[in-house]
């Protein structure tokens, strides 16, 4: 006991000479609180009394002072005591998913704190401030200490996932979301061979609720439960994978299978290392004007490289193709076809240059196939490119009887224009590292095939897009497109993710030339007879014709305004000499390495240039 008093009396000292209130915690729990007023009444105590450890303090010191405090002053000393009680929430508003509980972040405080609901059938509240959700709907969490009160405005949700079964084909996706939580959210799959679930943004929780998206891709043919946990609440979404449906013949299907063959054959040719770009709407254009002109053998290879489609299908699709693509206000393409012909020839055929003037609006020009030719067919090529291409051919040899040319050219600028660029490096096949210039931005439409990611970037007007792919790490460029297909570039255009997607990108400037013969390519595409004497293409002309070689030439630059690309495809036809022999029978992504990309067509997702970057 003597211990406490002695306790209390320096306790008392300590206010006279700091001129503060203290509160002290007696045995019992009980606090003291001492004024001024109480400190000068405790100052007369005799020094004769029995707490002798005390008496020694002269009754003489600063206690006395202590009474001279005046009322104003210890009105002050109260004001700070009851300031301390004031209660403050970071937020008047707490949001929770039905059946979460949460504490209250109440200050401390010595009062008594009371909690209460204005309608508990929504939310509860214990006496210690624990809420616990209900049902759906908004009450009041009224929170008093004292004199002083508080409001919390309690929002209780109830999450929904946006679908409880889906049915997909291998390669698609489905955007899977859980709308409508403030928890944390795991997505979990119960077979990943038969489809997969990725989700990054649901790792922490939040102040208010939100849609919390993940991506499900069918892999193969099953079923698989894609649960998803928010806190103790778990949903499930029944995915069944189905078998691709076998692809029907289009005009898509076509181009975009016999555009990857090309891209293909022309990787083959070139090597790693090297920046290819195609043009595979000039090379289809050309060698369908050429079709036109085949009969037999000869014309039903041709049909069979291009897609298994028909020249005369290819006659109408490519005419409505080329008008609509023509047709846009914002992005510019065209597309430009021209016949020459020796004009001391048999010529061709008027029924021959009537199709082409119909269905390609070519003009037939005869020409006498000296320097003069050359120089006239590479005006022309300048003029249809813009410039980007100034020549084709660089001489005629001897038994050259028509040249079929074909001038693309495009030039678009970014729906969203980058920045400026910014130095970065890029690995280039060789394991050896360059700077690039990398054009960054955050893309909204993702895509993904087996073995790649990527991304689409929309040109002005929507009507054109770039689409990218990047292979996986440890697969080479080399190997990616060599077993890349047509579908599988239809379905990463088709399949593309658009819906709660933020892709951060990085992409090189670039650009190439890029020019090559096409003679190797068509042939492993099937394409044989066309190119000896025993071609039949007695629908073109009298006189027995031959392809000694088709030339390709393309020109691309992309930067952070745009992308200009321009190709040219020749023809080079020769006089046979075995023509009365022939038989008369009749397809987070950072490009700092080697990638595929594709300019196309929104409408039909059809590529109408198509290349691979090995060093920006």
């Amino acid at each position: 006991m003597k211990k406490h008093l002695m306790h209390r009396l320096c306790m008392l000292l300590a206010i006279l000479i700091s001129g503060t209130t203290v509160f002290s915690f007696m045995p019992s729990g009980k606090v003291l609180a001492a004024t001024a007023e109480k400190i000068s009444s405790v100052a007369k105590v005799s020094p004769t009394a029995k707490v002798s450890p005390v008496a020694k303090v002269s009754p003489t010191a600063k206690v006395s002072s202590a009474a001279k405090i005046n009322p104003a002053a210890n009105a002050g000393l109260r004001a700070k005591a009851s300031s301390a009680t004031t209660i403050s929430p970071e937020s008047p508003f707490l949001y929770l998913d039905k059946g979460q509980s949460k504490s209250l972040k109440i200050p401390k405080t010595k009062k008594k704190v009371r909690f209460t609901s204005s309608d508990k059938s929504v939310a509860t509240v214990s006496k210690k401030g624990l809420v616990k959700a209900k049902k759906s709907g908004t009450t009041r969490i009224r929170v008093k200490a004292g004199k002083k009160k508080t409001t919390y405005t309690v929002v209780v949700t109830k999450p929904k996932l946006s679908r409880k079964k889906a049915t997909l084909y291998q390669g698609q996706h489905l955007i899977l979301d859980l709308e409508g939580t403030v928890q944390k959210v795991r997505f979990r799959t119960s077979d990943k061979t038969v489809a997969t679930v990725t989700n990054t943004t649901g790792k922490k929780s939040w102040e208010r609720p939100r849609t919390v998206p993940a991506i499900v891709t069918a892999k193969k043919p099953g079923t698989a439960v894609i649960r998803v946990k928010a806190g103790k609440k778990t949903y499930r979404c029944k995915i069944t994978v189905k078998k691709k449906p076998k692809q029907k013949k289009t005009f898509s299907t076509a181009m975009t299978n016999t555009a990857v063959n090309l891209l293909r054959n022309a990787y083959k040719e070139a090597g790693p290392g090297t920046n290819i770009l195609i043009s595979p709407d000039s090379i289809i254009t050309a060698t369908s004007m050429v079709g036109n002109g085949a009969a037999g053998k000869t014309k039903e290879e041709i049909q069979t490289a291009l897609g298994g489609w028909s020249i005369a299908n290819y006659n109408k699709n490519l005419l409505s193709f080329h008008k609509r693509l023509e047709n846009h206000e914002w992005s510019e393409y065209h597309s430009a076809n021209s016949v020459w012909y020796l004009q001391s020839s048999a010529g061709l055929r008027e029924q021959y240059k009537k199709v082409l003037k119909k269905y390609y609006q070519a003009e037939s020009h005869a020409v006498s196939f000296d320097d003069s030719t050359v120089d006239q067919i590479n005006r022309w090529v300048s003029e249809k490119t813009n410039g980007k291409i100034e020549e084709i051919i660089k001489e005629i040899t001897p038994g050259t009887r028509s040249i079929l040319t074909n001038a693309v050219y495009f030039k678009g600028e970014w729906e969203k224009k980058y920045g400026r660029s910014v130095s970065r490096k890029f690995t280039r096949t060789d394991g050896k590292k360059q700077k690039a210039r990398m054009l960054e931005d955050i893309e909204t439409e993702y895509v993904e095939i087996p073995g790649a990611k990527g991304f689409v970037k929309n040109y002005l007007g929507g009507n054109m897009a770039m689409m990218v792919l990047l292979p996986q790490k440890g697969t080479t460029v080399e190997k990616f497109v060599a077993g890349l297909t047509g579908r599988d570039l239809t379905d990463a255009y088709r399949n593309r993710i658009s819906t709660d997607m933020s892709v951060d990108t990085r992409m090189p400037e670039f650009e190439y030339e890029y020019s090559a013969s096409l003679k190797r390519s068509l042939r492993r595409m099937g394409i044989r007879q066309a190119f000896s004497p025993k071609a039949d293409f007695s629908n073109m002309s009298e006189e027995p014709f031959y392809v000694d070689d088709i030339l390709h030439k393309t020109f691309i630059r992309v930067d952070k305004d745009g992308t200009e690309a321009a190709a040219v495809t020749a023809v080079m036809m020769k006089a046979s000499a075995f023509f009365m022999q022939r038989e008369k029978i009749m397809k987070k992504v950072y490009l700092d390495r080697p990638f595929v990309y594709a300019i196309v067509d929104t409408a039909t997702g059809i590529p109408l240039f198509l290349g691979v970057v090995e060093k920006p």
